[in-house]
């Protein structure tokens, strides 16, 4: 666990690339579904889309308690400025 940290690498980037065994060594020439997960494994690309996935729902979250919130303050001000006239009077 203290390796990639020191090193300042991925553990995929270890095991693929730097301490590849003789016989896994032909790893790029191998099957595409294979190929691709060593490179999701290698550049993290799982946990990328997991995080776009998170960021694009909680902004989609956001944005709707934003626009319940600028709703709530349209009848906010309305019922402000009825108020405001029946204090004038």
């Amino acid at each position: 666990k203290q390796i990639p940290l020191l090193l300042g690498v991925s553990k995929a980037v270890l095991e693929n690339v730097v301490f590849c065994h003789q016989e896994d060594s032909n790893w790029p020439l191998s099957d595409s579904k294979t190929l691709k997960s060593k490179f999701d494994d290698i550049f993290a690309a799982t946990r990328w889309t997991q995080a776009q996935d998170r960021i694009y729902k909680l902004r989609k979250k956001k944005s709707k308690q934003i626009k319940e919130l600028d709703n709530e303050m349209k009848v906010m001000e309305v019922s402000l400025q009825t108020a405001k006239k029946i204090q004038s009077n």
